[in-house]
Protein backbone atom coordinates (compact mmCIF):
# COMPACT_ATOMS: atom_id res chain seq x y z
CA UNK A 1 0.00 0.00 0.00
CA UNK A 2 1.33 3.52 -1.12
CA UNK A 3 0.05 6.79 0.77
CA UNK A 4 1.22 9.50 -1.28
CA UNK A 5 1.08 13.16 -1.23
CA UNK A 6 2.35 16.71 -0.40
CA UNK A 7 4.80 17.49 2.25
CA UNK A 8 3.35 18.01 5.68
CA UNK A 9 -0.48 16.09 4.67
CA UNK A 10 -0.27 13.58 7.44
CA UNK A 11 1.10 10.27 5.17
CA UNK A 12 3.23 9.25 8.19
CA UNK A 13 0.53 9.89 10.74
CA UNK A 14 -2.08 7.79 9.04
CA UNK A 15 0.79 5.14 8.61
CA UNK A 16 1.20 5.14 12.13
CA UNK A 17 -2.59 5.05 12.87
CA UNK A 18 -2.84 2.23 10.48
CA UNK A 19 0.11 0.09 12.12
CA UNK A 20 -1.26 0.96 15.71
CA UNK A 21 -4.56 -0.40 15.26
CA UNK A 22 -5.59 -2.94 17.65
CA UNK A 23 -6.20 -5.54 14.18
CA UNK A 24 -3.05 -4.98 12.92
CA UNK A 25 -1.02 -5.65 16.51
CA UNK A 26 -2.79 -9.18 16.40
CA UNK A 27 -1.78 -9.71 12.73
CA UNK A 28 1.55 -8.48 13.00
CA UNK A 29 2.62 -8.26 16.35
CA UNK A 30 6.03 -7.24 16.98
CA UNK A 31 6.44 -8.00 13.16
CA UNK A 32 5.57 -4.24 11.99
CA UNK A 33 8.82 -2.73 11.14
CA UNK A 34 9.02 1.05 10.67
CA UNK A 35 11.77 2.25 8.35
CA UNK A 36 12.96 6.13 8.25
CA UNK A 37 14.01 6.59 4.56
CA UNK A 38 15.03 10.19 4.69
CA UNK A 39 18.06 8.97 5.92
CA UNK A 40 18.79 6.09 3.81
CA UNK A 41 20.12 7.98 0.42
CA UNK A 42 20.33 5.19 -1.70
CA UNK A 43 18.88 0.78 -2.06
CA UNK A 44 22.08 -0.05 0.11
CA UNK A 45 21.44 2.14 2.84
CA UNK A 46 17.70 1.47 2.61
CA UNK A 47 18.35 -2.67 3.28
CA UNK A 48 20.55 -1.70 5.64
CA UNK A 49 18.14 0.42 7.80
CA UNK A 50 15.57 -2.42 7.21
CA UNK A 51 18.14 -5.07 8.56
CA UNK A 52 18.84 -2.69 11.74
CA UNK A 53 15.29 -2.11 11.91
CA UNK A 54 14.83 -5.86 11.63
CA UNK A 55 17.53 -6.26 14.88
CA UNK A 56 19.69 -8.80 12.36
CA UNK A 57 23.38 -9.18 12.89
CA UNK A 58 25.38 -9.16 10.47
CA UNK A 59 25.92 -12.87 9.12
CA UNK A 60 26.92 -12.74 5.31
CA UNK A 61 28.34 -9.65 3.34
CA UNK A 62 24.83 -8.79 2.09
CA UNK A 63 22.05 -7.54 4.21
CA UNK A 64 19.66 -8.27 1.92
CA UNK A 65 21.18 -12.54 2.20
CA UNK A 66 20.82 -12.19 5.78
CA UNK A 67 17.15 -10.40 5.52
CA UNK A 68 16.03 -13.30 3.12
CA UNK A 69 16.99 -15.65 5.29
CA UNK A 70 15.77 -14.05 8.75
CA UNK A 71 12.63 -14.32 6.81
CA UNK A 72 12.92 -18.03 5.89
CA UNK A 73 13.66 -19.21 9.26
CA UNK A 74 11.40 -16.50 10.98
CA UNK A 75 7.86 -17.95 8.69
CA UNK A 76 5.15 -15.39 10.33
CA UNK A 77 3.21 -11.78 8.96
CA UNK A 78 5.59 -9.04 8.48
CA UNK A 79 4.62 -5.16 8.38
CA UNK A 80 7.62 -2.78 6.97
CA UNK A 81 6.94 0.37 6.82
CA UNK A 82 8.92 2.57 4.20
CA UNK A 83 8.63 5.73 6.04
CA UNK A 84 9.30 8.81 3.66
CA UNK A 85 9.78 7.02 0.63
CA UNK A 86 11.78 8.60 -2.34
CA UNK A 87 12.55 6.59 -5.62
CA UNK A 88 15.52 6.56 -6.91
CA UNK A 89 17.18 9.11 -9.64
CA UNK A 90 19.42 6.61 -11.45
CA UNK A 91 18.08 3.90 -13.44
CA UNK A 92 20.52 1.47 -11.90
CA UNK A 93 19.32 2.12 -8.50
CA UNK A 94 15.78 1.79 -9.66
CA UNK A 95 16.92 -1.60 -11.36
CA UNK A 96 18.24 -2.65 -7.64
CA UNK A 97 15.43 -1.31 -6.32
CA UNK A 98 13.08 -2.98 -7.67
CA UNK A 99 15.03 -6.37 -7.01
CA UNK A 100 15.04 -6.13 -3.64
CA UNK A 101 10.94 -5.73 -3.52
CA UNK A 102 10.72 -8.16 -5.49
CA UNK A 103 13.04 -10.74 -3.49
CA UNK A 104 11.18 -9.45 -0.30
CA UNK A 105 7.36 -10.13 -2.10
CA UNK A 106 8.82 -13.77 -3.08
CA UNK A 107 9.83 -15.10 0.12
CA UNK A 108 7.61 -18.16 0.43
CA UNK A 109 7.59 -18.76 3.94
CA UNK A 110 6.41 -15.09 5.29
CA UNK A 111 4.00 -13.04 4.17
CA UNK A 112 5.46 -9.69 3.68
CA UNK A 113 3.31 -6.45 3.65
CA UNK A 114 5.05 -2.90 2.30
CA UNK A 115 3.68 0.55 3.38
CA UNK A 116 5.08 3.29 1.76
CA UNK A 117 4.80 6.68 2.65
CA UNK A 118 6.11 9.18 -0.47
CA UNK A 119 5.78 12.19 -2.55
CA UNK A 120 6.94 10.39 -5.55
CA UNK A 121 4.97 8.70 -8.31
CA UNK A 122 5.21 6.76 -10.30
CA UNK A 123 6.59 4.15 -7.37
CA UNK A 124 8.68 0.89 -8.11
CA UNK A 125 7.86 -1.91 -10.46
CA UNK A 126 6.84 -5.03 -9.43
CA UNK A 127 4.39 -4.94 -6.92
CA UNK A 128 0.65 -4.25 -6.99
CA UNK A 129 0.69 -1.47 -5.07
CA UNK A 130 -2.54 0.33 -3.58
CA UNK A 131 -2.45 4.43 -3.91
CA UNK A 132 -3.92 6.61 -1.66
CA UNK A 133 -3.51 10.40 -2.15
CA UNK A 134 -3.03 11.83 1.38
CA UNK A 135 -4.68 15.67 0.49
CA UNK A 136 -4.21 18.40 3.47
CA UNK A 137 -7.48 19.17 6.03
CA UNK A 138 -9.29 21.92 5.92
CA UNK A 139 -8.69 24.30 8.96
CA UNK A 140 -12.12 23.35 10.44
CA UNK A 141 -11.28 19.60 9.77
CA UNK A 142 -8.13 20.28 11.23
CA UNK A 143 -9.48 21.84 14.54
CA UNK A 144 -11.75 19.06 15.25
CA UNK A 145 -9.28 16.33 14.57
CA UNK A 146 -7.01 18.19 17.30
CA UNK A 147 -9.71 18.23 19.61
CA UNK A 148 -10.57 14.54 18.64
CA UNK A 149 -7.16 13.16 19.44
CA UNK A 150 -6.18 15.87 22.40
CA UNK A 151 -9.07 15.94 24.36
CA UNK A 152 -9.65 19.76 24.45
CA UNK A 153 -12.94 20.38 24.20
CA UNK A 154 -14.49 23.98 22.71
CA UNK A 155 -13.63 26.66 25.28
CA UNK A 156 -9.89 25.55 25.72
CA UNK A 157 -8.92 25.57 22.59
CA UNK A 158 -7.43 29.57 21.79
CA UNK A 159 -4.21 28.07 21.06
CA UNK A 160 -5.65 25.75 18.73
CA UNK A 161 -7.73 28.76 17.17
CA UNK A 162 -4.40 30.95 16.77
CA UNK A 163 -2.31 28.27 15.79
CA UNK A 164 -4.85 27.54 12.43
CA UNK A 165 -5.75 31.25 12.03
CA UNK A 166 -1.96 31.21 11.49
CA UNK A 167 -1.76 28.12 9.09
CA UNK A 168 -4.80 29.78 7.21
CA UNK A 169 -2.89 33.70 6.56
CA UNK A 170 0.07 31.02 5.41
CA UNK A 171 -2.11 29.08 3.04
CA UNK A 172 -0.16 25.88 3.29
CA UNK A 173 -0.34 22.33 3.80
CA UNK A 174 2.01 21.91 6.58
CA UNK A 175 1.11 20.58 9.77
CA UNK A 176 1.17 22.99 12.36
CA UNK A 177 3.31 23.58 15.42
CA UNK A 178 0.32 22.80 17.81
CA UNK A 179 0.25 19.05 18.28
CA UNK A 180 -1.22 16.53 20.57
CA UNK A 181 0.96 14.49 22.92
CA UNK A 182 0.30 10.42 21.74
CA UNK A 183 2.68 7.97 22.30
CA UNK A 184 2.66 5.63 19.41
CA UNK A 185 4.39 2.43 18.92
CA UNK A 186 6.44 4.04 16.24
CA UNK A 187 7.88 7.11 18.60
Amino acid sequence: MALYGAIGTGKSSIARMLVNRVEVARVFGRSRHWVRCQSAPNVEALIHALATSLSLKKRTNCPLTDIIEYLEVHPSSLLIIFDDFQMPESDDEIEKLTDVLGKLGQCRSANVCILLTTRDLPLPEGVAWLHFLVEPLSVDAAIAMFRAISGHDEDEDEEVKSAAAAVQARRTPHATGVRPRQKTWAD
